[in-house]
């Protein structure tokens, strides 16, 4: 086993090479001289046989960094930075943005406290970042808020006869003149003739309301400018006209309007702000400016355009006024100056940012000394350790192929170095790795009923005989389940690691067959001597109570057979015995006649010793039928009995019926051999 070949040459069989071995997946195969053993993988501890996970995690965090976790994985582990921090886990974890370390850990930077939203806006803090929210009202990214015009929305949103005024981050709704209400909902005309004429003056011949307003009508040759009739060429209505105002004369009368800039009734005319009353045509982005009859629109700083139209100006095209180590980043209306990676200031300087102090005791270059350089760092690594620039990493020398272990070990890289470590069932003697004899160690992996057998590296469990299974785990072989295991007249009994064959109770065996055992001639039966008879069976027996006695046979005990049976008859004395009984006659009186005919036995007694004579006087026989009968009575009668009837009697079976008697005298002689008897007619 473990070699081919034709006896005279033997080749060792490669067990790992040619899939023979039997090496778990967490193991590996390592051939040997007519055999192979199996080595758990690094990651991995046990006998080779049986190879379970190492939890690296469980001493020194696994190797991983201060700030990461420590995930452990199937035969390895793997390192997380904490919430917060940056880095492959294992080597340098660095605060992300957003985040600031304080020398012990990453705290969230609360940038809601640097005000960096609108004031338009609401500012919701979060782990490494923040929100900003326009208020209602307002439009944009929440950096920059801009106030919403409601009142341009297509869908209204105050009453047809209202006037919106859009207000900073809302609206409001006013009814026209001549009209009240809420402005949102309702707006109803005011019908100013309904009270005092409308003001219309004396010269008017009449108010009539319009909607929203109404309209005094002068006489003819009059004018109307401000509810007050005048001659056409009277210079005091004349006077009264506003400059800002257009008349027409109409029929002998002089409508007159405030000109477009201006408010009034057309008498008086005011200037129209119109920036507080809505409706100019400026941008959102724009601050409207009233003049005397007009306005004007300007765009926001930050902002270029007619004010009309207005956009946003990038700030950072051209010539930025950010500082050296610094990008410029523009935003609605504004800008802003950030620091480079590597440095830290404000918008007017950036300062290069020393990472081999800003980490205080934890250095950012583990295992190796940090250089500061403008807006970086460099890591010179200590011996075992390669740099990528900014961290320094361990070089595994047994992945490089530069370290030759001896036989029967492995290399094991370490931070910074290696270890040739022994395969596990070999021990470490000086710098050779020698065969483990795990059997001698006192507490062996083998179950209690199993043999230990050590091989190179390893060691073998086999089951004592009687006993099954891996010899890690060893159960009892119930040998009876077999079968033929013992004779087939024999019974198998099962003990811990064998059985034990013998024959069933009630025989005995002659070394080849089990033998019935007859028990009624051995006497070894519990029958009962005195009353009971031993019945032999195939492998038991039984025992009967004799005649006369009862019981299940071991035990039987005399029937009182006058108790409970009565077998005499009526007239004698029933004397109980051992098994049996007897019956003793009483003595009788004969009886001569009769002569009720309502009586109907008579019992004679012994006259001799050898006949029993019965007389009887049957004188209410006559013209009747009867019948009689004779019963035994317990007494032995060696001779004759005699019944003599004088009168009607006839002949015929002494237990039938008689007929009619009749009148012919005769004697009736019967001979019995009853002890006694008992007549019956």
């Amino acid at each position: 086993m473990g070699y081919n070949g034709n006896g005279v040459n033997c080749a060792d069989i490669d067990e790992c090479s040619n899939s023979l071995s039997q090496c778990p997946k967490e193991a590996t195969c390592v051939n040997s001289p007519g055999s192979y053993t199996c080595m758990c993988k690094a990651g991995y501890s046990g006998n080779g046989s049986e190879c379970h996970d190492i939890d690296e995690c469980q001493s020194s965090n696994g190797g991983c960094h201060v700030n990461a976790n420590c995930l452990n994985s199937a035969g390895s582990r793997m390192c997380k930075c904490l919430p917060g921090f940056t880095g492959n886990g294992s080597y340098l974890c660095q605060c992300t943005q957003g985040f600031n370390f304080t020398g012990v850990k990453c705290e969230d930077i609360n940038e809601c406290a640097q005000k960096q939203c609108s004031p338009q806006a609401s500012c919701v803090n979060l782990p490494g970042s923040f929100i900003c929210t326009c208020n209602l009202g307002y439009v944009g990214d929440g950096l920059t808020c801009d106030d919403i015009n409601e009142c341009t929305f297509k869908e209204r949103l105050c009453h047809l006869n209202a006037v919106c005024t859009n207000q900073p981050g809302s609206y409001s709704c006013s009814c026209q003149v001549g009209y009240s209400g809420d402005g949102t909902s309702q707006c109803v005309d005011i019908n100013e003739c309904a009270a005092g004429n409308g003001s219309c003056g004396t010269n008017a011949t009449c108010c009539t309301n319009t909607p929203g307003s109404y309209v005094c009508a002068c006489t003819h040759g009059i004018m109307y400018p401000v509810g007050v009739c005048f001659g056409l060429l009277d210079p005091v209505g004349r006077a009264a006209l506003d400059q800002h105002a257009d008349c027409t004369a109409v029929k002998g009368s002089l409508y007159c309007s405030c000109q477009p800039g201006f408010t009034g009734n057309g008498t008086y005319c005011y200037d129209l702000d119109e920036c507080s009353e809505g409706g100019t045509v400026c941008h959102p982005i724009s601050m409207c400016h009233n003049t005397f009859g007009s306005y004007w629109c300007q765009c926001l700083e930050g902002y270029e355009g007619n004010g009309t139209a207005c956009y946003d100006i990038n700030e950072c095209h051209g010539n930025d006024t950010c500082p050296a180590n610094s990008t410029c980043v523009n935003v609605a209306g504004a800008h802003f100056c950030q620091c480079s990676p590597g440095f830290t200031g404000n918008d007017s300087l950036c300062e290069d940012i020393d990472e081999c102090l800003s980490f205080h005791d934890d250095s950012p270059c583990t295992n190796g000394l940090c250089n500061n350089t403008v807006g970086s760092f460099q890591c010179v690594c200590d011996q075992g350790f390669q740099s990528n620039g900014t961290s320094c990493t361990d070089i595994d020398e047994c992945i490089l192929g530069l370290i030759n272990c001896g036989n029967h070990s492995i290399c094991v890289n370490t931070a910074g170095s290696y270890e040739c470590s022994c395969h596990p069932g070999f021990t470490a003697n000086g710098t050779v790795c020698m065969d483990t004899n795990e059997c001698q160690v006192q507490e062996t992996m083998c179950h209690s009923d199993a043999f230990c057998n050590n091989t190179l590296g390893s060691f073998l469990c086999q089951c004592r005989d009687g006993y099954q299974g891996d010899g890690y785990a060893c159960s009892d072989v119930d040998e009876c389940q077999v079968d033929g295991i013992c004779p087939s007249d024999f019974q198998c009994s099962n003990t811990n690691g064998s059985y034990h064959c013998s024959c069933p109770p009630g025989f005995r065996s002659d070394g080849h067959s089990c033998q019935d055992v007859n028990e009624c001639i051995n006497q070894t039966g519990p029958c009962h001597l005195a009353a009971t008879s031993c019945v032999n069976t195939v492998g038991s027996y039984y025992c009967v109570c004799a005649p006369g006695f009862t019981g299940n046979g071991r035990s039987c005990f005399d029937i009182n057979e006058c108790e409970e049976q009565q077998p005499c008859p009526p007239g004698s004395n029933c004397i109980n015995l051992g098994g049996s009984y007897t019956c003793t006659c009483a003595v009788f009186l004969v009886i001569l006649s009769r002569s009720s005919a309502s009586v109907n036995e008579w019992t004679g007694r012994h006259k001799r010793q050898n006949a029993l004579e019965i007389l009887i006087e049957n004188t209410f026989f006559l013209n009747s039928y009867k019948a009689f009968t004779v019963t035994g009575m317990g007494i032995e009668m060696r001779g004759s009995m005699q019944i003599k009837i004088n009168r009607f009697v006839d002949y015929g079976d002494f237990k039938t019926r008689l007929g009619m008697l009749t009148k012919h005298q005769r004697d009736f002689r019967l001979t019995f051999h009853k002890r006694c008897f008992k007549v019956n007619l």
